[in-house]
C-alpha cells in the first residue's frame, strides 16, 4: 500500500476532517470509503468532485500535458460513468 501524505495545512488544523480516501487495487476495482455526512447539501459533493478533476489536470500540466484537454478528458469520463454506469456501488454505512 502507498498512503498519499495529509496535507500540513489538515494536519496542523484540529476542525480538519477527512471525507474521502480511494484506492485503485488491481483486480478488485476501486474501493471507496468516505464521510457522505460531511456536508449538510449534498451539492458540496458535486463541487468537490469538480475541484478534485482540476487538480488532476493540473497535475498532469506539471507533467507536460495540456491542461485543458485532461480536463476535459475527465469530463468525458465522468459523463460516460454517469451516463451507462460500468458498475453499482456497494457498501455500508458504518
Amino acid at each position: 500500500m502507498k498512503p498519499l501524505e495529509i496535507p500540513p495545512i489538515a494536519q496542523a488544523s484540529a476542525d480538519s476532517v477527512e471525507i474521502l480516501r480511494l484506492w485503485a487495487v488491481r483486480g478488485s476495482g476501486q474501493q471507496i470509503i468516505l464521510r457522505h455526512d460531511a456536508w449538510k447539501d449534498p451539492a458540496a459533493w458535486g463541487l468537490a468532485l469538480a475541484d478534485i478533476a482540476r487538480h488532476v489536470a493540473r497535475a498532469h500540466a506539471q507533467d507536460g500535458k495540456d491542461e485543458e484537454e485532461v480536463y476535459q478528458r475527465i469530463l468525458a469520463g465522468f459523463r460516460a460513468e454517469v451516463g451507462s454506469p460500468t458498475d453499482s456501488p456497494r457498501g455500508k454505512v458504518e
